[in-house]
Order: C-alpha cells, then sequence, then structure tokens
C-alpha cells in the first residue's frame, strides 16, 4: 500500500500538512518532510524587517541543507522584489558552532530563501501552453490560464556554498561542490512552457557524475484567480496532503 508523503509548509498555514510554519515563528531542522512547500510571496518586507538578517539566515540554511540532503522543496514564486535592511552583524549567535560576523550592506530578495537565483521578465497573452505529463504538479499548472512572467535565465545562489552543514550527507555535499566546482552540473526540466518555450515553471537539481544528486526544486507561479492560501491548498491536494 502506498504511504502518503509527509508535506510541511514554510510560509503559511494549513490543516492539511503535516506541519505549518509562519516565517516569524520558530523552523525546525527540515529534514522530516518527503515535501516541503514553500511560499515566497508571503516572505515579504514585513516579514524580512521583523526578523532581521541574525534569523533569516539560519532559516536559510535549513532550506539549503533539505535541499542538499536530497529533499523535495517547492516554491511557489511571485515577481522579483527587493527589500532594504539595514546592514546587521551577529556574532556567538546560537544557530552557529563558532563565533561568526555576517554584514550585509545590500537589499535582500524576496528569493533570499531560494538555493536558485532567478531573473524573471513580465509577459501577456500566453495562450498556447505545454506540460510536462510526468509530473504531478502538471495538474496544478494546467489550472493557470493567465501568466505575469518568464523565467529568463536561472544560476545558483552563491550563499548556498557557504552554508554551515547540518548532517553528514550535507556536509560531503558541500566538500565536492567547494572543491569540484567547475563539475557541478544544474540540470533543469521545464514544467510549463509555450510554443516559443518560453518557461513558466521548471524542475531543477544539482548533479557531479559518479559523485552525488542534490535534491529536486520546483518553482510555480500562484494560480491565476484565488488567493495565495488557495493555491497553497491546491498544490497540498494534489501532492496527497491530509
Amino acid at each position: 500500500m502506498k504511504t502518503k508523503p509527509v508535506i510541511w509548509l514554510l510560509g503559511g498555514m494549513s490543516k492539511n500538512v503535516e506541519k505549518s510554519i509562519r516565517w516569524t515563528e520558530d523552523v525546525p531542522i527540515l529534514s522530516d518532510p518527503d515535501i516541503l512547500l514553500v511560499s515566497l510571496p508571503s516572505f515579504n518586507y514585513k516579514v524580512s524587517k521583523s526578523l532581521g538578517i541574525h534569523k533569516l539566515i539560519p532559516i536559510r540554511e535549513k532550506i539549503f541543507n533539505k535541499f542538499l540532503s536530497g529533499g523535495k522543496i517547492v516554491f511557489i514564486i511571485e515577481k522579483n522584489k527587493t527589500y532594504d535592511l539595514e546592514q546587521s552583524t551577529i556574532k556567538n549567535d546560537s544557530h552557529y558552532p563558532n563565533p561568526l560576523v555576517l554584514r550585509v550592506s545590500e537589499p535582500i530578495s524576496n528569493y533570499f530563501m531560494s538555493p536558485l537565483q532567478f531573473n524573471l521578465g513580465e509577459v501577456s497573452g500566453i495562450k498556447l501552453i505545454n506540460y510536462d505529463e510526468r509530473e504531478p504538479i502538471s495538474n496544478y499548472l494546467k489550472e493557470i490560464k493567465d501568466f505575469e512572467m518568464i523565467i529568463r535565465a536561472h544560476y545558483i545562489n552563491s550563499e548556498l556554498y557557504n552554508i554551515n552543514p547540518f548532517n553528514p550527507t550535507v556536509r560531503n555535499a558541500l566538500k565536492i561542490l567547494r572543491e569540484k566546482r567547475e563539475l557541478v552540473e544544474l540540470l533543469s526540466v521545464p514544467l510549463l512552457y509555450d510554443r516559443s518555450n518560453n518557461i513558466l515553471s521548471e524542475k531543477y537539481w544539482l548533479k557531479i557524475n559518479g559523485f552525488w544528486k542534490s535534491g529536486e526544486l520546483i518553482y510555480i507561479p500562484q494560480l491565476s484567480k484565488g488567493s495565495l492560501n488557495e493555491s497553497i491548498e491546491r498544490v497540498i491536494t494534489i501532492y496527497g496532503g491530509n
């Protein structure tokens, strides 16, 4: 008998997952869920300002550790935004084993929590759409009728190489990533695209042949109609939530 996957939601609340965590709550280690659903639209200026960089970085490290450990993370995304936070420092933070000073002097993006960064383009009037039927999330993507953005380019968030590993799997992966960075492949499969091959949703993973493979990252837009919560609940239903 096939068991239901364990799903956690970060950045929202739902009674249909095993655990829901708001951005402003204490975020535990994210190793337990089979699927981690992350709401980036809820990671806004108010959240960034209230937490501050000293609390944002440990949350990001937990997400990045989840990805490098082999987990699946589904991000609901929106257009690029940046938030100006004052330069901050932390020393002897409890999340780190050694004394550390961190400085941020640039605006923080709403993709701060994402292992990948994107160059997104604005679009309108896209009608003829192709789907990757092999992915369960295609049933969600078929419900999107209006599109505001396409993925023009993607690249690895440089902070991925700098995280503190939480377990031997991540420690070994980081060693490979740092020492053999030129061999790292960022692979992708378009999940939603038009006849001109404009990509609207995509799946990504990292790989070094013969050594190691990361988990999967899936980036999807919100549904055309309805609230962010409705998009979240639809994704949960498709992946077999409670």
